[in-house]
């Protein structure tokens, strides 16, 4: 079993970064309009949603993309920020009590997930890890808070809370079905050790390996043959 983890850029001309991107939004676009056709029955997908986001987490075993997370930093504490329509969910009151506590808060959306790996049938658990993975991905950002809009009817707050997460509001709705509100606060995870959770380790791991690989590969397909690398 070979997993990596790599964040990305969708917009970075990079030619492995785009290879990451072209596979990653194939897996995404599938996974998405079967979800969409189901609560809203959409027939389309637009691409906006995943060429316009600063930073995706992409989860591949063997080289193949199998989930994905979107990352993406915003200042509550100013209107435009929440008035953007992820936050459709969020009531007023509470965005700005985030604002004023949190000086940068990292949005974690899109928790995508390839059909064969919502159970544990392929070895592991794909949402448990995935999950972890964006946790330590926001571990390695500057970033004091990273909230998420979580569906209780697929277990994504159980998830969460299993993580740590602190709920914010629970049992609110959108697009048809109950969401949970949680935010992860770093300086509380950070400041104690026993406050991880299921397969944390195994992210920690994934992530630093990966760190490592997606620097490497990016150096090596920025040399052109003949030449030396710097």
């Amino acid at each position: 079993m070979n997993l990596k983890f790599f964040v990305f850029n969708p917009r970075d001309p990079h030619p492995f970064a785009q290879e990451v991107a072209t596979q990653t939004y194939d897996m995404w676009r599938e996974v998405w309009l079967a979800a969409l056709g189901e609560l809203e029955g959409a027939k389309d997908l637009k691409s906006d949603d995943f060429t316009r986001q600063e930073q995706i987490g992409v989860l591949l075993e063997d080289g193949v993309a199998i989930g994905s997370v979107f990352f993406a930093n915003v200042d509550l504490a100013k209107p435009m920020w929440r008035k953007d329509s992820y936050f459709s969910a969020w009531p007023e009151d509470t965005m700005v009590k985030i604002g004023r506590e949190y000086s940068t808060v990292l949005v974690c959306s899109y928790f995508t997930l390839s059909q064969n790996y919502r159970r544990s049938s392929q070895g592991f658990n794909g949402k448990q890890l995935l999950s972890a993975l964006a946790v330590e991905h926001f571990f390695n950002t500057e970033s004091s808070a990273m909230v998420g809009t979580m569906r209780v009817n697929r277990g994504m707050h159980t998830l969460c809370y299993d993580l740590h997460a602190l709920p914010i509001e629970r049992d609110l709705e959108m697009h048809g079905v109950k969401v949970d509100l949680v935010l992860f606060d770093q300086k509380r995870l950070k400041s104690d050790l026993t406050l991880r959770g299921p397969m944390a380790r195994e992210a920690h791991e994934i992530y630093a390996a990966s760190q490592l690989e997606w620097l490497s590969r990016r150096r090596l397909r920025s040399v052109e043959p003949g030449s030396e690398a710097a």
